[in-house]
């Protein structure tokens, strides 16, 4: 089985203000990768950078859990909606149903955190040989946010989205 690795940016506009303490805490609260990825702020530099540098399936626009499903003794499955799973069902789960996060809860979340401009998430990986993929999230303090979403290869529909939301 194969892997789609790859690497993820943040990026800001030149006249960028950001609560550096804060926009960290939050981007830590999605996930960003299959591993223990998280966000670090350097003030040595005054950037934030995510801390693996071998990122498996990285993402720019992060999804949570949706669905979980459950294999029963029988063969046969139910789905839960993973807000309201208990212990009982996280226990038993055999797979996940994802779903990106909506632009208008990412900039709910993130935007207050941006006193002035703009920062940028991008991210890029390939699958060898199967596809590649390139996703960003751009974020202002007016609160607009734009996702582009773009995938290419021989084992994958090709995807070229562009989105905005404008609160």
């Amino acid at each position: 089985m194969s892997d789609a690795y790859g690497a993820i940016t943040f990026s800001k506009s030149n006249d960028c203000i950001i609560d550096s303490l804060m926009l960290t805490q939050e981007l830590n609260s999605f996930i960003w990768c299959n591993d223990d990825a998280n966000w670090m702020y350097s003030e040595e530099n005054d950037a934030l950078r995510i801390t693996s540098s071998r990122l498996q399936y990285p993402v720019a626009i992060p999804e949570f859990d949706e669905f979980l499903h459950v294999r029963n003794n029988d063969g046969t499955w139910t789905t839960y909606n993973a807000s309201e799973a208990d212990d009982s069902i996280l226990d038993q789960m055999s797979s996940v149903t994802s779903a990106p996060y909506s632009l208008e809860e990412l900039s709910r979340r993130l935007s207050p955190h941006i006193k002035k401009g703009w920062v940028e998430i991008a991210c890029c990986a390939n699958e060898k040989g199967r596809y590649v993929y390139f996703q960003s999230l751009r974020i202002c303090s007016n609160g607009t946010a734009i996702k582009r979403n773009v995938w290419s290869g021989p084992c994958v529909d090709p995807i070229d989205e562009n989105e905005s939301y404008e609160p």
